[in-house]
């Protein structure tokens, strides 16, 4: 139900990745890890570890309704849908799985995946830096009760470390405050924004889908008051950049569904997803607000 306040955008997942800076014996790692409190006062601690169908720890929470399904159809009764079929879940080879908990939250559960040449990748973190400090302390295990399953990549002593970290996605989501005509949103965008792009198609996708451009290099220097749209020019831009140059335009896109609440995904940094927000926030929802609001004249 709407409640006619805008909400600012919060969270839902961040996925990271990054290196350790040596080679992880996953065996090892399964058997030395502490899994729960260990006794070093930190906020950060490991519930459950994976590797090849052997969990030790807190048990996996079941999937979520409607989560990692797949249709099947019987040929049989016209090609209705009669029922779902699980999907496996997919495992990665070469690669152990540790959930962290984290103190700030009781229900904060990151998931990383640590593989045999010491790259990692995580999801589930609430802030930028919440990753990193997950991050920050599989090394502390590493040079301390996990040393055992570090070797080095070359001739020097193995020396575990935070050698990468970079951010992969950052999604969110809202609350509009108000029941919003999807049709209407779509043809302010195509009429007052033709450079924008959007997509509304509702027997594909119940939301509009408006495509926010970011690149540093705009005139504003990537700011919600630019536009939103690609300013490359002659130089072919899929919006799969960093936003950092020509031809690198950073697309995040926002869906807003007719019950009012809104989605901001595809976002590198707080940066663009801060300017996408504002520039769906105050550039079109709320400037438009009685002409959107389902109910409107």
């Amino acid at each position: 139900m709407a409640s006619n306040v805008t909400t600012p955008y919060s969270i839902s997942t961040i996925t990271a990745v990054g290196d350790v800076g040596v080679l992880v014996d996953l065996a090892d790692l399964l058997r030395t890890v502490p899994i729960g409190p260990d006794g070093s006062g930190s906020d950060i601690r490991v519930v459950r570890a994976e590797l090849d169908g052997r969990a030790l720890g807190e048990e996996e929470p079941p999937p979520k309704t409607g989560r990692r399904r797949s249709r099947v159809r019987d040929a049989d009764v016209d090609g209705k849908l009669q029922g779902a079929a699980e999907t496996p879940k997919k495992r990665f080879a070469n690669q152990a799985t540790l959930v962290f908990a984290v103190a700030e939250s009781s229900t904060t559960r990151v998931n990383m995946k640590v593989f045999r040449n010491g790259r990692v990748q995580l999801t589930g973190a609430k802030r930028v830096e919440q990753g990193r400090e997950v991050v920050e302390r599989l090394v502390e295990f590493l040079r301390g009760c996990c040393s055992s399953c570090c070797s080095c990549r070359g001739q020097e002593a193995p020396d575990p470390r935070v050698a990468e970290y970079r951010v992969c996605l950052i999604n969110s989501d809202f609350d509009v405050g108000f029941s919003v005509r999807r049709d209407a949103l779509h043809r302010l965008v195509r009429d007052r924004f033709p450079r924008v792009p959007c997509c509304y198609e509702p027997c594909i996708y119940p939301g509009v889908q408006v495509r926010y451009h970011w690149n540093c290099c705009a005139p504003s220097g990537g700011a919600a008051d630019d536009g939103g749209f690609c300013r490359c020019g002659d130089v072919p831009c899929d919006g799969r950049g960093e936003g950092d140059g020509p031809g690198r335009c950073r697309k995040v896109t926002c869906s807003v569904f007719q019950s009012g609440k809104a989605i901001v995904v595809g976002a590198h940094t707080m940066q663009q997803l801060d300017d996408a927000y504002r520039f769906l926030v105050d550039r079109l929802l709320m400037p438009h607000r009685e002409l959107l609001r389902i109910g409107a004249p």
